[in-house]
């Protein structure tokens, strides 16, 4: 009797037929979720990273192939020929030169670092606790409980007593207002600058791209118009100016600067950022809204960025990967930092209680592009079986870390608070060593918002820690919610100046408990 379709499937164990349902449900599910998409994120840059290692073999397979296949006879008979020997030899050549020189064009232009500085305010704008707690009381505008508050938060913070404040602070019914905004902006940036300048021996009238970032002060006209009025720039200098992206801004920044080295040739860009204090101190009594009196601090930076083969030479680090990373399509990551009006009516900028998770996740997705551009096979293997442990075969084993240490030499965090720090420093499982410069950076400056990583990495340079081919990685989180790294490579040993380095005077003093 002919087998019909139902009598052929009724030959087939049901406990198996309902194994390969279950099987092809689960491989369905796994192809719509959150983690097939970090497998084959994960698979597609380990391809194109490994790509030329791979091609370059397969090509002379090829062509060893190809030889064996016509024949080593057929070989000797042209080059035995005195007129095919040179047509072969000049066609041969040609290739090899457009290859080459097609290779060449497609280079993309470094970007040299030339030097940076990390701007230190003045002396007599020290905003140590005592100074702090009774600004805060005569301000006569916080409830008892909530100048408790303050000063429990300051006290735990891990800033130190040298930090820097507003002029308003430190002035006889020091009110602020944009004049003073303007004054705070003026002599941390043009202070930065003109130090970097000097270091440099680059002329303002040299420079072809300007970068401004202030997060929370945008006046008009713009900061960067402000800053090419002051130095008189060329008409034709390309301005630019960074809002609202809070302590990312900084390398938001530098990866716009990279983009455009990349395409325009020869070219001088020079970066300047700070934060503005005076008019971002919340006068209200919203507990969410106090933290960010008692971490941040007035601090400015500026850098000389080029990609001129002349400066070479005296560059300081060239720039190996930036990656950026923004998850504002979350609606809790997009309100984790977020300015508005308290019950009041009065402004201010708003710290979730979910900050830390939500960093975290940044963290996690900025790293997943990041680790194939810089970890060495070993460690790239362990993470691609880890992936297909948990997203294959359903393990309940965490995601594996990689040991960033096998690739990275010094790393600059986020200075963003205390429990900023420590979260990064137990997540990529980094040492005292390691996070010290971070550390370091919150005591002496504070929360100075962009600055922080500058201020880390001098921090590095006064220490005499940075060799020549050492890495160096710099990790940013910002309001939106995004989380950038950037990774350099040291050019050569680098030597601190006074002129650039805001930690000589105080470095012997460090590291403190």
């Amino acid at each position: 009797m002919a087998h019909t379709p139902d009598s052929v499937h009724s030959h087939v164990p049901l406990c198996k037929r309902n194994s390969v349902s279950s099987t092809a449900c689960k491989f369905m599910e796994f192809l719509l979720s959150d983690a097939s998409q970090e497998f084959f994120d994960i698979v597609r840059l380990f391809v194109t990273y490994y790509a030329p290692y791979v091609i370059g073999p397969f090509i002379l397979l090829v062509t060893a192939l190809g030889l064996n296949w016509v024949g080593l006879e057929w070989f000797w008979m042209v080059w035995s020929d005195p007129k095919l020997r040179i047509a072969f030899v000049v066609a041969a050549t040609s290739m090899l030169a457009v290859v080459a020189g097609s290779l060449y064009k497609l280079r993309p232009l470094p970007c040299y670092l030339v030097d940076f500085c990390s701007f230190k305010s003045l002396d007599n704008h020290k905003l140590n606790t005592e100074i702090c707690v009774y600004a805060t009381r005569t301000s006569q505008q916080f409830t008892e409980r909530n100048l408790s508050f303050q000063l429990k938060v300051l006290l735990k913070s891990g800033l130190g007593e040298e930090t820097y404040g507003p002029s308003f602070f430190f002035k006889e019914n020091g009110k602020p207002c944009l004049k003073e905004a303007r004054d705070e902006m003026e002599h941390m940036m043009f202070g930065a600058l003109d130090k970097l300048f000097y270091a440099t021996g680059v002329q303002p009238t040299e420079v072809d791209f300007l970068i401004a970032n202030i997060s929370m002060f945008y006046p008009a006209p713009s900061l960067s118009a402000h800053v090419v009025n002051h130095y008189k720039m060329r008409a034709d200098v390309k301005s630019y100016n960074i809002s609202g992206m809070g302590c990312a801004a900084g390398m938001v920044a530098v990866d716009l600067a990279r983009d455009l080295l990349r395409v325009h040739k020869n070219r001088y860009v020079v970066i300047v950022g700070t934060e503005n204090i005076t008019l971002n101190w919340y006068f209200g009594n919203d507990r969410s809204m106090l933290v960010p009196n008692c971490l941040f601090r007035c601090g400015s930076y500026a850098l000389l960025l080029s990609n001129k083969k002349s400066d070479r030479s005296r560059a300081k680090f060239q720039l190996l990967h930036s990656i950026r990373t923004t998850i504002a399509a979350d609606d809790k990551a997009y309100c984790s930092i977020i300015t508005r009006e308290d019950d009041d009516g009065i402004v201010g900028t708003s710290l979730s209680v979910k900050l830390l998770d939500v960093a975290s996740k940044a963290l996690r997705i900025n790293i997943t592009k990041l680790v194939p551009l810089t970890m060495p096979a070993s460690e790239l293997l362990k993470v691609v079986w880890n992936v297909v442990l948990r997203t294959t075969f359903g393990s309940r084993e965490k995601p594996y870390m990689p040991d960033f240490k096998k690739a990275i030499t010094h790393f600059c965090i986020h200075p963003g608070g205390r429990a900023v720090i420590d979260g990064i420093g137990k997540n990529l499982r980094l040492s005292d060593y390691d996070l010290e410069p971070a550390r370091m950076t919150l005591h002496r400056f504070g929360n100075t918002s962009s600055s922080g990583l500058w201020y880390a990495l001098a921090y590095c340079e006064a220490k005499h820690r940075l060799k020549k081919g050492d890495t160096v990685w710099q990790v940013a989180l910002g309001s939106g919610f995004k989380c950038n790294s950037v990774v350099w490579k040291v050019l050569a040993d680098v030597c601190p100046t006074f002129d650039c380095n805001p930690w000589l005077d105080c470095i012997h003093r460090y590291p403190v408990e």
